[in-house]
C-alpha cells in the first residue's frame, strides 16, 4: 500500500479537487498508483500537474 507521504502534494491537492479523478485513483492497482505517482513528480509546473489530473480525471490514464 502507498503510504500517504509518497504522494506529491500537487496530486494530493488535484485529487481532492477532482471528483473524477480521485474515484478513478482509487480504482487504481498499486502498480498504476506508482506509475501515476511517479509521472506527478516529474511534472515541473502547476499546469502539467493540473493536466495529469485531468486526463485521470477523463479515464485517459
Amino acid at each position: 500500500m502507498i503510504e500517504y507521504e509518497e504522494i506529491p502534494l500537487g496530486l494530493s491537492f488535484g485529487l481532492a479537487t477532482n471528483m473524477k479523478a480521485s474515484a478513478a485513483y482509487g480504482e487504481m492497482g498499486d502498480t498504476e498508483r506508482k506509475r501515476l505517482i511517479e509521472a506527478a513528480r516529474q511534472a515541473g509546473t502547476k499546469a502539467e500537474m493540473e493536466a495529469l489530473v485531468n486526463r485521470l480525471g477523463r479515464g485517459m490514464w
